[in-house]
């Protein structure tokens, strides 16, 4: 879960906790649009493996896909 969030000029930053009440620290590259759609208490989840980025808020779930020159990578 979410609880704040921040960037720089290369990276999205999300601090919060997980499942089992641990801190966890969520950093990625500015290649996902997805900062202005995060708010506090939603959930991000990334498999390994899958280039998909899935937000989830209380009432819906959103994917978002990696973007390399505005374009989703498949």
């Amino acid at each position: 879960m979410v609880i704040e969030k921040s960037k720089d000029n290369r990276f999205l930053e999300f601090n919060g906790s997980d499942s089992k009440k641990k801190h966890v620290n969520f950093k990625i590259g500015q290649h996902w649009d997805i900062y202005d759609s995060v708010e506090a208490g939603d959930t991000l989840l990334k498999r390994v493996g899958e280039t998909d980025l899935i937000l989830i808020k209380k009432d819906t779930s959103l994917v978002f896909p990696l973007l390399c020159g505005g374009r989703p990578v498949e």
